[in-house]
């Protein structure tokens, strides 16, 4: 008997209760905001990355500028990886290179970021840019 009140009640319940719904939703609603928040993790990532890589250049820059004759900037990256001759180095010795080209490129004239794109170097403007991929450029002075 007991058993069939229970199969009655059963058989009368229909649909969810509203708290439950309201749970449903809630827990939905702290799923798309968790997915929505890493959506752009990569990107992020990239551009703290090609940041960092390009404080790295500027160092070399200015390394390259402390040490050369009549403290000039290089006119082109390339030479940051091909360093100063020794005509070319106030200390007389030839210094082989400024940064490590293996971290930004294939060859010692292209440095790329992290979106394979190349930097836009300016020693007259005494900027370096990355376009970001087409989002906002990152642009450093030195």
């Amino acid at each position: 008997m007991l058993l069939k009140i229970r199969n009655l009640q059963l058989k009368k319940r229909k649909g969810f209760t509203m708290l439950e719904l309201m749970a449903v939703l809630g827990i939905l609603a702290v799923l798309l905001a968790l997915a929505w928040g890493f959506g752009d993790g990569d990107e992020y990532s990239r551009d703290i990355a090609t940041k960092e890589d390009m404080k790295t250049i500027i160092g070399g820059i200015k390394l390259y500028q402390s040490m050369s004759v009549g403290g000039s900037v290089p006119a082109n990256l390339g030479e940051l990886v091909n360093g100063l001759s020794a005509e070319q180095s106030k200390s007389g010795r030839a210094i082989p290179s400024f940064v490590d080209n293996q971290t930004w490129t294939n060859d010692s004239s292209t440095f790329r970021d992290h979106w394979d794109e190349t930097y836009i170097y300016d020693p007259s403007g005494r900027t370096l840019t990355s376009n970001n991929n087409g989002g906002d450029p990152i642009i450093m002075t030195f």
